[in-house]
């Protein structure tokens, strides 16, 4: 395997234990999920803004392309 490879899938693996490590079933806070795709986002220059739902559930929209 090539090193571009490996170092890319590791990046993935470490993006997703992040990801569902959030608790984000409907009941609880989903904010600090939505504010890290956020700024995972921003990372590559992709803009988006929250979506305020309730006081513990919101909404993330970005368009890309």
């Amino acid at each position: 395997m090539s090193n571009s490879f490996t170092n890319k899938h590791k990046n993935l693996e470490s993006i997703f234990k992040q990801l569902i490590s959030f608790k984000s079933i409907s009941k609880t806070d989903n904010i600090p999920l939505i504010k890290y795709i956020q700024n995972y986002l921003d990372s590559y220059g992709i803009k988006s803004f929250i979506i305020k739902g309730n006081a513990h559930q919101s909404n993330l929209y970005a368009h890309i392309g």
